[in-house]
């Protein structure tokens, strides 16, 4: 063991290892010795073996304060980003983090892009240990990240005055010298790190990595052996062989380099991006997008990994996939002109012409010379509808590159826009001659027939499509759209069922049949079913994951809708799509903060848009912080003066603060600018209702009423008729506005809803009846008017909960009504086993768990019964059984 210690001690790491193991052969159960071993791992370069020691050290009751911030580093050097977190969360009794575990934690973060998080890390590491080298290291980092390299070279220097030859200092000083392309400088830095060091495997590798730069592959190579002998475990030297060989352009050895470090080192995720790289340049394509996947798990921010990802799903026409990959990188890196080009062209396949457009301008601005971006600008912009603009960029596309097959479907589409489909046609000999077996070519033929109505034959161009490439979705979806126009949806979706046959993942196919299936009227579960397939067949796909939480939110199922906004977010942390959705959702669910937080982001992401700031304030509103809320209605209003939608909030801010006088200050100018509208008048009435001035607002929403006939004014005015005192009043009027608007669901179903509550259960039963007969599927409807049967002990109220049960099965709301109308009319087991379900989906709604209690009651379950009582009544939410409960609760206290 000394010997072991003084050649650590040394720097000797291979010898510090052998005298180690030889201790460890007599006493294996030694957790010095294997804490000692740890340390000569990772000062070798072999952070693997390092972490195995380091957990054996810890099972053996070595001090773990000693030890985890050994292991964290092991896991950095393996670039292990999100075990370095888990090893360093907070424990459960909140014991602060050591300087140093803060210090491994900050480079984790910073390495997964949290540069906040890495910012205030490091911050916490210096509060408890001033000049820690460690953590000056860390905001020498960041400072880089942030392009602050004059800063982070001060940083450095500092760390080094504290500790002349800290490892990771001089390591650092290395990293920087090359991020500003002093290679020469960097590899003396680095060279140093091997005098004091001679088997630090990282700076040996640094080394090899700028002489792979500069070309110098028999160096690479040289220091290649040498880090084979040091550790022979470190993948590093067949994953540098690797590269040396991709750049030689000798990829079937490089091939087998990476396939050898995969073999004993699966995680390792450098050579999950070369071997992806390798995999292209071979045509396996299916084995590059493997390896790039699971890389982008682990390090979503690799923006070279998403480009080389997109491009192979765009060879295989998954144009939605591809966008998804792309739009987090574009977050990154918005000048990058091969990304710009690949986002363009991936709009483009997804039919989004207008972004498709957006993108190709950028890529033109910077290299306006490169014909490609200009045909594919005039393309972009042809199918948004600029076809002045696409016939510009046409013309400079054809100077620029003689012919170009791009420039023909540019103006085959041109004339299709027009609805010249005899010049259409025309422009598309062209096209057939230079790509006889394009199935674009045999699509836009179909397109030029469809417009000339001639269908027989677009099929037959169409199918041509299919013919060459049977998994080319736009001429399925044509074919499916003839389907459903000639009244056969049940050959539209065997067209997509068809494609899935032969592509089983592919997305536009499975996005289609869950589209079709809302067209269609089916249930939820199908729509679910479909959409959650293509989420499961295409892991990190955007697009099912953001309709399945645009599904949930609109089906009032606000806590599954921001279940899937969250994933979708992990795939897009910043899409302004998938925030906005977020925070509606968490809005919907009732997470106020959490919505405030969301908005807060998009504000940020997009300071000018006025729609961000109004759902800011509106998320403010809902969390009681009125002035927050006021705040940024008037930055909304200082973007855009008179702006409504901010108007109309900002006078409710001031009317339920009692500044009437200001209130109808804004209503007057909202009044001058629309005289015509009713917009100012039922404002307010608004603002009257808040001052309890109820027959005054009554007579405002009845002169709006006579100005314009708007159901939401006639709802109003039943609201203020009723709130004054005149209930009769509001229901005869409200009925003679449904009479005279017979199609207003709004205003039936307000009535059935006001009339369910006060129960008037026949005026409740036939407006759900009436919105049911029209709409057989509207849930809302079909759930509430099984609450009116109830009401007055109708069996029918059975079969409508079945009926809402039917289209959604997996609603707890849903499955609340039906299970409480099964234990009324005579399944009780079953009613049970739902109510049970709903409970534990929503365990915060006490008006479930009552009605749950009240099954296990009548099941003879008296003490669970109670359980569910007593969870019930200690809710902050009030119920509408609330005082059965508390009865039913002290009927069996005193029983029992």
């Amino acid at each position: 063991m000394a010997s072991a210690k003084q050649a650590h001690d040394k720097g000797d790491y291979k010898s510090a290892i052998i005298h180690l193991k030889n201790v460890l052969q007599k006493t294996p159960k030694d957790a010095e010795a294997r804490y000692l071993l740890g340390l000569s791992y990772n000062e070798a370069g072999d952070p693997w073996s390092a972490e195995k020691e380091f957990r054996l050290a810890i099972e053996l009751q070595k001090d773990a304060a000693a030890v985890r911030p050994q292991l964290a580093k092991a896991l950095l050097l393996q670039g292990n980003f999100e075990a370095v977190l888990k090893e360093t969360e907070p424990d459960e009794e909140g014991t602060p983090l050591s300087p140093a575990l803060l210090s491994a934690r900050g480079v984790a973060q910073l390495s997964l892009g949290s540069i906040d998080d890495a910012k205030a890390s490091f911050e916490k590491a210096l509060t408890g240990e001033p000049d820690f080298p460690d953590a000056l290291l860390g905001q020498a980092r960041v400072a880089a990240a942030t392009h602050d390299i004059a800063r982070a070279e001060k940083l450095v220097e500092l760390a080094l005055k504290k500790s002349p030859l800290h490892l990771d200092g001089l390591l650092v000083k290395g990293d920087l010298l090359r991020l500003v392309n002093n290679n020469e400088a960097a590899l003396a830095a680095y060279q140093k790190v091997t005098e004091h060091y001679p088997d630090n495997v990282t700076a040996r590798l640094n080394v090899a990595t700028i002489f792979l730069d500069l070309g110098k592959y028999e160096q690479v190579m040289q220091q290649v052996e040498v880090v084979r002998k040091i550790a022979p475990q470190s993948p590093m030297a067949n994953y540098l062989q690797g590269l040396v060989e991709f750049k030689k352009k000798d990829y079937v050895k490089a091939k087998a380099s990476v396939d050898e470090v995969l073999k004993s080192m699966p995680t390792h995720l450098p050579s999950r991006l070369l071997g992806g790289s390798v995999e292209y340049a071979l045509g396996n394509y299916s084995e590059s997008e493997q390896h790039l996947k699971y890389l982008l798990k682990s390090v979503p921010r690799n923006v070279y990994a998403r480009k080389l990802l997109a491009v192979n799903l765009l060879r295989s026409r998954q144009a939605p996939q591809a966008v998804d990959v792309l739009l987090p990188a574009l977050e990154q890196a918005p000048e990058d002109l091969s990304l710009l080009a690949l986002a363009a062209e991936a709009f483009l396949q997804n039919n989004e012409f207008a972004r498709a457009a957006i993108y190709y301008e950028k890529a033109a601005k910077i290299d306006p010379k490169n014909t490609q971006m200009r045909t594919g600008l005039g393309l972009s912009r042809l199918a948004a509808g600029d076809s002045d603009r696409a016939l510009a960029d046409l013309e400079t596309a054809i100077g620029l590159e003689g012919e170009n097959s791009r420039a023909d479907v540019l103006q085959v589409m041109m004339q299709i826009s027009r609805r010249d489909f005899d010049k259409a046609e025309l422009a598309l000999q062209s096209l057939e001659k230079k790509q006889p077996n394009n199935p674009l070519t045999h699509n836009l033929k179909g397109a030029i027939l469809i417009g000339k109505k001639k269908y027989p034959a677009a099929r037959v161009a169409l199918e041509k499509a299919l013919q060459l490439s049977p998994t080319f979705f736009p001429a399925s979806m044509n074919l499916a759209q003839l389907d459903l126009q000639d009244g056969n949806p049940k050959a539209a979706r065997q067209r997509f069922e068809m494609l899935l046959q032969k592509q089983a993942n592919n997305l536009q196919a499975l996005l289609a049949l869950a589209s079709l299936s809302n067209r269609l009227g089916a249930s939820s579960d199908e729509l679910v079913g479909w959409l959650t397939r293509a989420q499961k067949e295409n892991p990190g796909s955007l697009q099912p994951t953001l309709m399945l939480a645009r599904h949930y939110l609109n089906a009032s199922d606000a806590k599954k809708a921001v279940q899937f906004a969250r994933e979708a977010q992990v795939v897009s942390p910043d899409n302004v799509e998938v925030l906005d959705i977020l925070g509606s959702a968490q809005l919907a669910s009732g997470e106020n903060n959490a919505a405030i937080t969301t908005f807060s982001r998009l504000v940020a992401l997009q300071p000018k848009s006025t729609t961000a700031l109004i759902k800011l304030a509106h998320a403010q509103m809902a969390n009681d912080n009125a002035p927050s809320a006021a705040f940024s209605l008037k930055k909304a209003l200082a973007l855009k003066p008179g702006l409504l939608e901010a108007q109309s909030p900002l006078a409710m801010i001031e009317a339920r603060a009692g500044r009437f006088t200001e209130a109808l200050r804004i209503v007057g100018q909202v009044q001058s600018k629309t005289p015509t509208s009713p917009v100012g008048i039922v404002l307010e009435g608004d603002v009257r209702m808040i001052e309890k001035q109820y027959l005054q607002a009554a007579a405002l929403y009845e002169k709006a009423l006579a100005m314009e006939k708007r159901g939401s004014s006639a709802i109003k005015l039943y609201g203020a008729l009723r709130a004054g005192g005149k209930p009769d009043e509001a229901e005869v009027k409200l009925l003679g506005w449904i009479k005279q608007n017979p199609d207003d669901m709004g205003a039936r179903l307000y009535l059935a809803d006001v009339s369910l509550k006060t129960n008037k259960r026949k005026i409740a039963a036939e407006q759900y009846e009436w919105v049911i007969k029209r709409q057989p599927n509207n849930l809302l409807a079909l759930n509430n008017v099984a609450w009116a049967y109830h009401q007055g002990n109708d069996a029918r109220a059975l079969s409508a909960a079945e009926q809402a049960y039917a289209l959604s099965a997996t609603n707890p709301l849903i499955m609340d009504t039906y299970g409480w109308m099964l234990v009324h009319y005579g399944n009780l087991e079953k009613g049970t086993e739902l109510l049970q379900r709903a409970s534990s989906l929503v365990p915060d709604q006490p008006e479930i768990r009552y009605h749950y209690a009240v099954a296990l009651l009548k099941s003879g379950k008296d003490q669970a019964a109670r359980t569910e009582l007593e969870h019930a009544l200690t809710s902050r939410q009030k119920f509408t059984q609330q005082t059965e409960a508390r009865e039913l609760l002290e009927k069996l206290t005193g029983t029992m």
